[in-house]
């Protein structure tokens, strides 16, 4: 489930199969902005919150309807939140894949990050 906020975007996490309990355990947010590189372009800064109780193992973002997923945020516990840069296109949206330490993914195609900077992990 999507839930939009009026100020945040909310990716529902998906638990369909937990194939392992993961390390569960405290992950510290990156100081350092990660940042994606597609095109080139046009950046913004979102800032990445995982409001869910289970860490995030990774998180892995493409320019939509492309194949070259990268790495944005790796370890990101609950609670916690982290800023990455990233190059957008003309439409600025993307599409997500979230693993999370319990074992569960998510996926999100097509979510417009320029609307308002933010990526809210929700239960």
């Amino acid at each position: 489930m999507i839930n939009a906020y009026p100020r945040s975007i909310a990716i529902a996490a998906f638990c369909a199969i937990v194939l392992a309990a993961g390390g569960a355990g405290a992950a510290s947010a990156s100081k350092e902005p990660t940042k994606l590189k597609p095109p080139g372009g046009p950046t913004i800064a979102v800032t990445v919150t995982n409001q869910r109780t289970v860490g995030v193992s990774e998180l892995d973002i493409a320019l939509a309807g492309s194949p070259s997923y990268k790495p944005i945020v790796r370890k990101l516990g609950p609670g916690r939140s982290t800023v990455v840069t990233l190059s957008h296109d003309e439409d600025c949206r993307f599409d997500l894949y979230v693993k999370y330490d319990d074992g569960a993914t998510s996926q999100i195609s097509a979510l417009d990050v320029c609307q308002d900077g933010k990526i809210n992990l929700v239960e």
